[in-house]
């Protein structure tokens, strides 16, 4: 049994390793939305976004893990694998490959032919108004 300045240091430390529990699940939510709009984008191959999912899995998995079973490093070990997998995946995808720029350009000119812009659809541009006068 701890007592003192040291049971005081083991509590900082415990708070502190479930401090990085919590901010991985923001991470795992995170990869999550980016594991969907690689997935729905269209301008990268769909297996991308399916090895987001893995490790946004992994992650879920590590934090929840890191909570429900303390101590348990073996199982992080393992876990990784998949996060690395898809971690790395996709940065050197975009290095080598790069997003399919033809769809890009299509998307852009659709949108633009039809009036849906940045703003939405059927939104209209604000006209400014001349120096000294008010727009009401």
């Amino acid at each position: 049994m701890l007592h003192g300045k040291a049971a005081l240091s083991m509590l900082f430390l415990d708070v502190g390793s479930y401090g990085f529990a919590i901010g991985v699940c923001f991470l795992a939510l995170h990869a999550a939305l980016l594991a969907y709009l690689i997935y729905v984008s269209g301008y990268f191959p769909k297996i991308l976004g399916a090895l987001f999912v893995l490790a946004a899995g992994g992650y879920a998995i590590d934090a929840f893990g890191h909570v429900l079973v303390p101590g348990n490093e073996t199982g992080t070990a393992y876990i990784a694998i998949p996060i690395a997998i898809g971690e790395i995946a996709f940065p050197l995808w975009l290095q080598i490959k790069g997003a399919n720029v033809e769809r890009w350009e299509r998307r852009a000119r659709e949108s633009t032919a039809d009036g849906s812009h940045a703003r939405g659809v059927g939104a209209s541009i604000p006209v400014r108004a001349p120096a000294g006068q008010f727009n009401l």
